[in-house]
């Protein structure tokens, strides 16, 4: 009889769970509906572009915050760079040294003008040798071939010095100005950095570099 007990009871809990299971209904198939409540939390639908125009600035946000760097110069002395450096270092700033190229300054080519061939650009060179001129070479290529280079100046002064001494020597000497890559140094950090270097100190580093500036760009790729 005992088995008949056991089955009366699991018969009424089937019952109970059947009538009485929250969030179902019966529809008119009989069949168990799930019911959905205001409080349900119910997916919000979004236009494709709308999402890839939130995961766009997300990521150009994130980006941005990754690569954003204060920089610091520029330095005309790569010696007075490192010495800043120490000081930011001293201060919990770890930054780094980049050297930019981009800017121009102009410099002065002093040469004996193209030989005709390099047969008699050769002939200027052995008489160059006799007067125990040293510092020149030969230009093989370009506007100037055949040409006999005898130093780039930065300053103009010292190129007309150099060529005043050549003329004196018996030789015919031009002077071209071209363009020569201005070196610069600058600091970099990372702007996440939560230390900020004071007006103060900013100033007085500006006694030694009067063009010293804090900027903030986009960090250089490390190398």
């Amino acid at each position: 009889m005992k088995w008949l007990l056991y089955i009366f009871l699991l018969a009424n809990l089937a019952m109970f769970f059947w009538h009485y299971q929250p969030g179902l209904f019966r529809n008119g198939n009989d069949n168990p509906v799930r019911e959905i409540s205001d409080g349900d939390l119910v997916p919000q639908l979004v236009l494709l572009r709308e999402f890839e125009s939130q995961q766009t600035e997300t990521t150009k946000s994130t980006v941005a915050k990754e690569k954003s760097c204060f920089n610091l110069g520029p330095f005309k002395k790569r010696k007075k760079a490192l010495q800043i450096n120490k000081e930011l270092k001293a201060m919990g700033i770890v930054a780094s040294l980049h050297i930019n190229k981009d800017k121009k300054r102009p410099g002065y080519w002093v040469l004996v003008p193209p030989e005709k061939d390099r047969k008699s650009a050769r002939k200027t060179i052995a008489q160059l040798k006799k007067k125990n001129v040293k510092d020149f070479f030969l230009v093989a290529t370009g506007t100037q071939k055949n040409a006999i280079s005898l130093g780039v100046f930065s300053r103009a002064e010292l190129a007309q010095k150099r060529q005043k001494a050549m003329k004196n020597l018996g030789f015919t000497v031009s002077i071209d100005k071209v363009n020569l890559p201005k070196r610069e140094y600058w600091l970099e950090w990372p702007t996440t950095a939560d230390i900020i270097v004071e007006a103060k100190i900013l100033n007085r580093w500006r006694k030694s570099v009067p063009s010293l500036g804090n900027t903030k760009k986009v960090c250089q790729p490390k190398i």
